[in-house]
């Protein structure tokens, strides 16, 4: 096809001074061929490659055609030349899950390591493996919920708002990077939050999963809702008739839950200190209540990772540090072969 015709220039991506034209779908970036080869070994040895002597050229500049969508190539352009450069996930260049999926693709695609390091930091500051690092984030997971910070406006991070299927597609893109200690979190947000769409996941291994954790995660829930609604024991409670009753009530409150997200997510269950914010509970009642069911979340979260069949925490971290052992070793290697 000749690039000439039926073609657009990229609006973002045109330099007037720019030494190489990429060119995607009917899509053109006018870009710096130094800047490319110097971040990505793939272009530096594409550019390497002699151009035929009749190859069209675009301004004085050899057009390279790419076999990527002109969207995914300018999220990648956008992540590669940022005007400044990003540091943490609320400084990303991507706005969303899937745009950081396409970014994180095209970035191993093209053996930009640095770039992936990146995507993954995100990654792994959306999915952490402690509870605390759970609690902390819920705003960064499904930030279209009504989640307020001071009554006056939603607790949002400017990004990654939820879209159908991104905790698959991450899924699918943990998996197949070996990114092993996001997986629990992963899964967890495919089950409770995307069930309709696991029969998308690409491993037919970890759809299974899915489908198995499904009855251990609706039973843990029920587990926890079972540490607030349980009748009132020896603990100093002084009107135990009166905290029972309102135990009971609320407890056949919570088992006519028919939300299927809800059923089996445990750890979105509100705590004894939101649930008898009201009242009708005693001090020492409302505690107690606390206090199991702090344990009984900390329990199964430290469970999570077996839940899906997937070991530890602590074997998921250690996996995750011998792959990066690995793939620095493999870049300070690549980095001596380039200079010798």
């Amino acid at each position: 096809m000749d690039p000439v015709k039926s073609v657009q220039r990229s609006p973002d991506f045109w330099f007037e001074d720019g030494t190489i034209v990429l060119q995607a779908d009917n899509v053109l970036y006018r870009v710096y061929r130094g800047f490319l080869a110097s971040r990505s070994a793939v272009f530096r040895d594409m550019f390497s490659t002699p151009q035929p002597a009749d190859e069209p050229l675009i301004e004085g500049c050899p057009v390279v055609q790419l076999h990527d969508t002109a969207e995914e190539l300018a999220l990648f352009l956008k992540a590669l030349l940022p005007s400044n450069p990003p540091t943490a996930f609320n400084t990303s260049p991507v706005c969303n899950l899937s745009e950081l999926v396409s970014v994180l693709r095209l970035s191993e695609k093209y053996d930009v390591p640095a770039l992936c390091a990146f995507m993954e930091s995100i990654l792994v500051a959306l999915y952490p493996t402690t509870l605390e690092g759970w609690d902390a984030g819920p705003a960064l997971r499904y930030p279209l919920f009504s989640l307020f910070s001071d009554g006056h406006g939603p607790l949002i991070v400017p990004g990654y708002a939820e879209g159908e299927e991104d905790h698959v597609k991450v899924l699918d893109v943990a998996v197949a990077r070996g990114l092993r200690s996001i997986l629990p979190a992963v899964l967890y947000c495919v089950v409770v939050y995307e069930h309709t769409f696991i029969s998308q996941i690409q491993d037919k291994e970890y759809l299974q999963r899915c489908i198995t954790a499904l009855p251990e995660l609706a039973f843990a829930r029920k587990n926890i809702e079972g540490c607030m609604y349980s009748s009132p024991k020896n603990n100093g409670c002084a009107q135990q008739a009166a905290c029972a009753q309102v135990k009971t009530e609320m407890g056949y409150d919570e088992a006519r839950e028919t939300d299927p997200d809800a059923m089996c997510d445990p750890f979105g269950l509100s705590g004894p200190s939101i649930k008898y914010s009201g009242g009708g509970v005693c001090v020492n009642c409302l505690e107690i209540s606390q206090l199991e069911y702090e344990e009984g979340r900390n329990n199964w979260w430290e469970d999570l990772p077996k839940t899906f069949g997937l070991g530890t925490w602590e074997e998921l971290r250690e996996q995750d540090e011998a792959r990066t052992q690995i793939l620095n070793n493999n870049l300070l290697v690549a980095a001596r072969a380039q200079s010798s």
